[in-house]
């Protein structure tokens, strides 16, 4: 039996007025994540792209999105190939997508000079959650338990950072 909350799956995003797919996504966790996109927190994540604005204008109406389940997924390691097929369906049947990339897990852009990686880290400097999104971050994460290994790399880029600054 299926589990929308817990499922693999491809999901579009449809405009409440007009019912066309404007966002093909992929999720190990189910519907959980495709209802995630209206929060302010992914708002601010996914910066000024063309899905983010779509979502906001939405949300500035009073509106929010539809949830569509494209296609269940039995196999987590087939979620970037059903993506990259909903994205090319989607976009020779006319739907007016959002997505800027083919899907599948990757930029299409490609990675990031480090240049481009430093005027973002520049964008960001100084910056910080508010008072009620430092509350929300620590009590999703009070009581998780890290793996040893996460807790070493940890320590390993705390020590880094150290030695670069001394």
């Amino acid at each position: 039996m299926a589990n929308l909350s817990r499922d693999p799956l491809v999901y579009g995003l449809a405009d409440p007025r007009t019912g066309e797919v404007r966002y093909v996504g992929q999720t190990i966790n189910g519907i959980t994540r495709a209802k995630a996109h209206k929060y302010a927190c992914q708002l601010t994540h996914d910066g000024n792209t063309h899905k983010a604005n779509w979502v906001r204008s939405l949300l500035s109406a009073g509106l929010l999105f539809e949830v569509t389940i494209l296609e269940r997924v039995p196999d987590v390691k087939n979620l970037d190939a059903v993506e990259c097929f909903w994205i090319a369906q989607g976009k020779g049947l006319g739907w007016p997508l959002t997505n800027f990339s083919k899907g599948g897990g990757g930029n299409s852009r490609g990675p990031l000079s480090e240049e481009s990686k430093e005027k973002i880290r520049q964008a960001k400097l100084g910056t910080k959650h508010s008072a009620e999104t430092r509350a929300r971050m620590s009590s999703v994460r009070r009581g998780r338990k890290l793996s040893p290994e996460h807790c070493a790399r940890i320590s390993e880029g705390r020590l880094r950072r150290y030695r670069s600054a001394v």
